[in-house]
């Protein structure tokens, strides 16, 4: 099977879409989306983790961070013209800031603010989500020492909301800024709810979370949640708090879906030019 490989870069330079709400400083939620309105549901799965649906900001795979040095936006492919799928999803490269790799635990999720965007209404609160989750960043080490996160797009994680099962499908993800002790991601997902065997919601949404360091092991993730129509059009919003803990060091992981990540690393780095940087050892 030939490996679809996307690369996606970030620096430091924020460019705020015109005419959008501003969040966490110069970056902005969307205005609208694209449509989706044809866009169907793939069948449910065992739920594997109680998430409500504006808690899609925490990801179960890691936010980027930026890489040494490179343009806003690389994307390669060895495979031309083919579009990924869940089947053979696109790999996402993002090199971690030091204090990310590893395994962090939450206990919950704490809304702060709440808007209904139709009629412009906006409500600070304080409402607590149990949501237990363990999170791990970090795939690949390179030879200098850096740890490498792959995101796979698309991809999909179930949750419960109210007896409900709920779907998030992952169809983008980026890095917006990044500084020594944050950074900040833009996610954008297609959520479907279902009960039994009937669908009874199906949205767009889109996540900024800003991810900062508290302390060695300690971290706390920001996350404004905004909802779209499937005709792209914007309707509700809502910020969520939530304070991970380290609980685990990093540890290398070489295959996932069956992708031999040490390669798909490799490669990255070659077609950056960046072949100082490719492991020592790696399998052909």
């Amino acid at each position: 099977m030939r490996l679809l490989v996307a690369l996606i870069i970030c620096v430091l330079q924020v460019v705020p879409a015109a005419n959008a709400m501003v969040l966490f400083g110069d970056v902005s939620h969307s205005d609208s989306l694209p449509s989706r309105e044809t866009a169907t549901a793939s069948p449910p799965a065992p739920s594997i983790a109680p998430n409500a649906v504006l808690n899609a900001g925490t990801e179960l795979t890691a936010a980027p961070a930026p890489a040494p040095s490179a343009p806003q936006l690389m994307r390669a492919s060895a495979a031309e013209n083919v579009t990924p799928t869940l089947a053979r999803p696109a790999v996402e490269w993002f090199m971690l800031p030091k204090w990310l790799p590893g395994s962090w635990a939450k206990r919950g999720d704490l809304t702060v603010q709440e808007s209904d965007l139709v009629s412009g209404t906006t409500s600070n609160t304080e409402v607590w989500t149990d949501d237990e989750m363990t999170v791990v960043w970090g795939h690949q080490m390179d030879r200098a020492g850096n740890v490498w996160h792959a995101n796979f797009i698309p991809s999909e994680r179930d949750g419960n909301s109210n007896g409900e099962l709920v779907r998030f499908l992952t169809v983008g993800l980026k890095c917006e800024a990044t500084g020594p002790q944050q950074l900040l991601t833009r996610s954008h997902y297609v959520v479907s709810k279902q009960y039994g065997a009937q669908v009874t919601d199906m949205f767009q949404q889109e996540s900024l979370n800003q991810y900062q360091a508290m302390s060695p092991i300690a971290m706390q993730n920001r996350s404004s949640n905004k909802m779209f129509h499937m005709n792209g059009q914007a309707y509700r919003g809502g910020i969520l708090v939530s304070n991970f803990s380290k609980v685990g060091e990093f540890r290398p992981v070489d295959f996932d879906r069956g992708i031999d990540l040490r390669v798909a690393l490799s490669d990255y780095l070659r077609s950056q030019d960046l072949d100082e940087l490719v492991p020592v050892a790696v399998p052909r």
